[in-house]
C-alpha cells in the first residue's frame, strides 16, 4: 500500500522532472534550427604574408545568396582580392571598394556571393589583405559587417540574421640571428 504523503513526494518529483524535459527539449528544438549567422573569423596574422580573413556562416539551409559590406582600416590594411574556397561547389564572390578611405580612414567593402547549391555552414568567402606601411607590432583591430541580406533559392530575403565582427591580430615577425644571439 502507498502511503498519501510519499505518493504526494512522488507526484511533486515526477511532475518536477516530467517539466524539466518538457523545458529542455523545447530549447533544444529551437537551437536546431537557429537564426542565420553570418561573421568575421578572428584572426591573428603576421606582415611577412597576405592577411587571410575567412568569413563564417550558419544556419544557410535554404540560402543561394549573400550580400554584406565590410568596413576595415585603410590604414593598416590594403584588399587585394576576395576568394572563395567553396568555388568547387558552384559558388561565386565577387567585390568591390564602395568607399576606399584615405590614410587613417576606413574602407569598405561590398561583397556578393552567389551559389548553385545552398550554403548551408562553413567558410565560403575569404577577404586577402595585405598589410600597409603604417602597420606596427601587435596591433590590433576590428573588420565589421555594416550590412548583410541573405537569398533564398525561392526569391525570399532574408534580414532578420545575426552577425559577428572580428577581431584581428597582425604582428611584426622578428628574425634573429642564433650565432649573433650567442
Amino acid at each position: 500500500m502507498i502511503h498519501p504523503r510519499n505518493f504526494i513526494q512522488a507526484v511533486r518529483c515526477t511532475f518536477s522532472v516530467v517539466l524539466a524535459f518538457l523545458v529542455l527539449s523545447v530549447s533544444l528544438l529551437g537551437q536546431g534550427k537557429g537564426k542565420p549567422f553570418i561573421g568575421v573569423a578572428d584572426v591573428s596574422a603576421d606582415t611577412a604574408h597576405p592577411i587571410v580573413v575567412p568569413i563564417e556562416v550558419s544556419n544557410l539551409e535554404d540560402v543561394v545568396r549573400l550580400e554584406f559590406k565590410i568596413q576595415f582600416p585603410s590604414n593598416v590594411l590594403d584588399f587585394l582580392e576576395v576568394r572563395s574556397p567553396m568555388s568547387q561547389d558552384g559558388l561565386v564572390a565577387h567585390a568591390h571598394l564602395e568607399a576606399d578611405g584615405e590614410s587613417g580612414n576606413v574602407s569598405v567593402l561590398s561583397i556578393e556571393v552567389e551559389s548553385t547549391e545552398p550554403i548551408g555552414t562553413g567558410s565560403p568567402v575569404e577577404m586577402v589583405f595585405g598589410p600597409s606601411d603604417e602597420i606596427f607590432e601587435n596591433q590590433f583591430f576590428f573588420v565589421s559587417i555594416l550590412e548583410a541580406s541573405l537569398g533564398t533559392a525561392g526569391g525570399e530575403e532574408i534580414e532578420d540574421l545575426d552577425t559577428k565582427d572580428g577581431n584581428v591580430v597582425v604582428i611584426i615577425p622578428l628574425f634573429s640571428c642564433f650565432f649573433f644571439m650567442h
